[in-house]
């Protein structure tokens, strides 16, 4: 009689648990927890690391087909990151800077030296640097779709760039009255430059984008993605500083070379942000 009870017991009970487990899966759903191939997807806290896949496709592909000449041009400068603020929706930012800076050197003849003596070995340097700056970010905000290994998502990204360059003249040989086009590396110029300045050009844009990422290993894809973006650039007024000689006078003056010019364009592209192809990591 003991043993009909105990399973009159359980076969009344049997419902409510199927119950509480269905609710109990529906609540993991709408809160987002993990599914059963989630060990590969990154969760809400975890941060990723993306990488421009081509130079290491590329590496890879000349092991394989005989390449005498290989290595691994890493020509991507710019650092993409992730942040997950929920298991299906990601923070992203990428940060690009790019400043050089480049000086040349040059002997020339000591036209002080010449005067004095015409045989004169001694030289002079003139001097031309190079600076380029290049700064680029852009923030963003991507959803996730999908629970397989092969995940869609969509977003939309604003962008700001700011590019400027300079090039400033030293000479070793002093313009003056009684050297009105003194040697240079240029030539002998009654007219030299001492700087040029181009126009600081600032460009923002509004992207949207979709693609899709295969998860190689637990936290570890490959993706792709396309988009269309519209950027909107102004470019500064671009001029030059020159010295010369005006009868006994010395004279520096500036001269507006280029007034600038702005512009929008909208377009589609492939890639959107990374290469044709790229890897990201989450930790």
């Amino acid at each position: 009689m003991k043993k009909f009870t105990i399973l009159a017991i359980l076969l009344l009970m049997t419902p409510a648990l199927f119950a509480q487990n269905e609710e109990r899966t529906t609540a993991q759903q709408q809160v987002g927890e993990p599914q059963p191939t989630s060990k590969y997807f990154p969760t809400a806290g975890e941060i990723g690391i993306g990488l421009d896949a081509a130079p290491f496709l590329n590496y890879l592909g000349n092991m394989f087909n005989g390449s005498l000449s290989n290595s691994l041009n890493l020509n991507d400068q710019t650092l993409y990151f992730r942040y997950m603020i929920f298991n299906n929706l990601a923070a992203r930012v990428s940060l690009l800077v790019n400043t050089s800076s480049n000086t040349d050197k040059f002997y020339v003849p000591d036209d002080a030296a010449l005067l004095l003596d015409p045989l004169s070995n001694k030289m002079v340097e003139d001097w031309q640097k190079d600076v380029n700056n290049e700064y680029r970010v852009t923030i963003g905000a991507q959803m996730y779709r999908g629970k397989n290994r092969l995940r869609g998502f969509y977003g939309a990204d604003l962008a700001y760039s700011f590019t400027s360059s300079k090039t400033t003249y030293e000479y070793g040989n002093i313009m003056n009255e009684n050297n009105p086009a003194p040697s240079t590396h240029w030539g002998n110029l009654t007219e030299r430059n001492t700087l040029i300045k181009n126009g600081q050009t600032h460009s923002i844009g509004l992207g949207i984008f979709a693609g899709g990422e295969f998860f190689i290993m637990p936290r570890f894809c490959i993706g792709v993605e396309l988009g269309g973006v519209f950027n909107y650039t102004y470019t500064g007024q671009s001029y030059r500083e020159q010295e010369k000689m005006v009868n006994s006078l010395h004279v520096t003056e500036t001269i507006t070379s280029d007034p600038g010019e702005k512009g929008w364009s909208l377009n589609t592209t492939f890639p959107y942000m990374y290469s044709n192809l790229y890897l990201l990591f989450h930790f």
